[in-house]
């Protein structure tokens, strides 16, 4: 059982640091002179009835403490807006598919479209599939008014056996939370400049993150390379790091953080509705984790895969 919670435990730190979304790096970006003159405004541009589906998937090589860990995490959700109030979108955020796959022993292979997997992977995801929480959507990518995340929480847990609920709620503590489901959505919406920018011009955004229970800082910059009739081009540069003296409560341990890494990529807007159209990153980070006294030194290196339709 041990060898199972620490299996679960690394999927869930990766879970978390995979959500700090990173662009995939291109050195070669270039930027079209021609284009100088045009200028757009980016800002969510969501209506009442409109559905936009995303699938993210993250393929990530994992070392923890000399331990190799390759794994994808998969996720399909659907944001329906459910009405508008000024400038900003009621949604309601729907669970539509979840993946998991991971390489160590025991391996374990999950993903909801297919329904045959079992075990408490499968006991936990599978009650995510169909739940959702609403929250407000400013047109600049802030999210406020959460709510309904208790509820995710409670259907990932009911189908627990017994003997391990009390043990998985007490480690899911603070996943599923509303400030969690803010931070996680505003990794990928809250990257908007305050003016009109055309090709060349670049602006940095600053965000702290609060998934998985303890902060990090997300600094990046973005710079448009190319501004077509219906979408935008951006690169992305930043880094990612944790708070100092940054630590987590988890099953009765103090669990302290030390990360930190680079990120790089593109994003392409849709102009019609101001969200990531597609996003290709590639993110490294590493640090140490200090758990029960003992320090355990963390890489992970990441391709993700963000789409929007």
């Amino acid at each position: 059982m041990k060898k199972k919670i620490f299996n679960i435990k690394i999927l869930f730190i990766a879970l978390i640091i995979s959500s700090c979304k990173n662009e995939k790096s291109n050195p070669e970006a270039k930027i079209d002179e021609t284009q100088n003159s045009l200028e757009v405004l980016l800002r969510v541009n969501l209506n009442e009835g409109d559905e936009i589906r995303f699938e993210f998937t993250a393929n990530q090589d994992i070392n923890v403490a000399g331990q190799q860990v390759q794994q994808i995490i998969g996720t399909g959700y659907t944001f329906e807006v459910l009405q508008k109030e000024g400038t900003s979108a009621i949604i309601k955020n729907i669970y539509d598919w979840m993946q998991y796959d991971i390489s160590s022993d025991p391996k374990m292979s999950y993903d909801s479209r297919k329904g045959t997997q079992t075990g408490i992977i499968a006991d936990m995801f599978n009650g995510m599939i169909g739940q959702s929480f609403t929250m407000k959507l400013s047109e600049k990518g802030e999210v406020t008014d959460v709510t309904g995340a208790e509820n995710i929480f409670e259907s990932m847990m009911k189908n627990i056996d017994p003997e391990l609920r009390s043990q998985m709620e007490a480690f899911m503590e603070g996943r599923y939370d509303a400030e969690s489901m803010k931070s996680s959505i505003e990794q990928m919406v809250n990257i908007y400049p305050e003016n009109p920018v055309k090709v060349g011009d670049s602006w940095t955004q600053k965000i702290k993150l609060e998934s998985g229970g303890y902060p990090m800082i997300l600094n990046s910059k973005y710079t448009v390379t190319e501004i077509k009739q219906d979408e935008v081009l951006l690169y992305a540069e930043g880094l990612i790091y944790s708070e100092d003296g940054a630590s987590i409560k988890n099953a009765g341990m103090e669990i302290g953080i030390n990360l930190e890494g680079s990120q790089t990529g593109n994003i392409t807007i849709n102009l019609q509705t101001g969200l990531a159209k597609k996003g290709e990153m590639h993110q490294k980070i590493e640090g140490t984790m200090e758990i029960m006294g003992q320090t355990m030194n963390m890489n992970i290196d990441s391709e993700v895969l963000i789409i929007s339709k």
